[in-house]
């Protein structure tokens, strides 16, 4: 932006390599009235970057310029936001995969490179604060926004988030869970059901023996993949699954099926005969 401003301002003239011929080595103020208005009238797409260092500039710039390619909307928060939400969420990011595995959550490596990693972080950790949401990508810059300078709770989410995290890694440390990070819970919006359920069961002190949960995750994963035999609540999870996973409903709805699949209740209704 800046270099067109010192185009406009008369700085320096077109280059000698502009497939306009004509306007090689011609000032703004020496184009033909039309085209400067044509010029003027040209709409940019423009980002505030304010606390990205020259290092992280250069790279955002080399990858616009050799890839064409725009920033994801995480790319853009991480160089927009430098207060306490972003920084958790980072740290977070980083530590999340020595707990419980490169993918658990599986996130692809073109994703992880986008920040993929930090954008579910971000989620899980809104999750812990406001409750299962839905969120645009406005609605998601504004959550980073109003954190960015102070975020009062922020210490007690981190530890809440870590210690939901140790649990899941409890759980996958015994024999009936250790094949849970294989299996379509690793997916996101399984992962975000699955941690949505142990915070809330932890925060009620009701959660049971890693042992006992483990093997209850893997038998509920199996009947899901077979297809067949399961009840009114698997299907609830599975259509919750299907349609705009991402909705409020649906989330809430995956989260009180994982719950009664932690806690062991029935997934059959008395009624049902499946």
């Amino acid at each position: 932006m800046k270099a067109v401003l010192d185009f406009i301002a008369g700085k320096f003239a077109i280059g000698n390599k502009s497939p306009i011929t004509e306007y090689r080595g011609v000032y703004f103020e020496s184009l033909p009235v039309e085209t400067r208005k044509e010029f003027l009238r040209y709409r940019f797409s423009v980002e505030s970057l304010p606390s990205v260092n020259k290092t992280e500039l250069n790279n955002i710039f080399d990858r616009l310029n050799r890839n064409v390619k725009k920033l994801t909307p995480q790319e853009l928060r991480h160089a927009k936001f430098d207060g306490m939400f972003i920084t958790t969420v980072e740290r977070l990011s980083e530590w999340l995969p020595d707990q419980l595995g490169g993918q658990f959550p599986r996130i692809a490596a073109m994703s992880r490179r986008q920040m993929k990693d930090d954008e579910i972080v971000a989620m899980l950790l809104l999750l812990l604060e406001e409750g299962p949401k839905s969120y645009s990508t406005a609605a998601f810059d504004a959550a980073f926004a109003q954190r960015d300078e102070s975020w009062d709770r922020g210490p007690k989410i981190d530890d809440e988030f870590r210690e939901t995290v140790q649990y899941l890694k409890e759980v996958i440390a015994t024999p009936g869970g250790q094949n849970v990070p294989a299996t379509r819970l690793r997916n996101q919006a399984d992962f975000y059901s699955l941690f949505g359920a142990v915070f809330e069961l932890r925060r009620e002190s009701s959660l049971p023996q890693p042992d006992e949960v483990g093997t209850r995750l893997q038998n509920f994963t199996d009947s899901l993949e077979i297809g067949t035999g399961f009840g009114e609540r698997e299907s609830e999870y599975l259509e919750a699954a299907r349609s705009a996973s991402n909705d409020a409903g649906p989330r809430k709805v995956r989260i009180g099926v994982m719950r009664d699949v932690i806690l062991g209740n029935p997934l059959v209704d008395d009624d049902d005969p499946g």
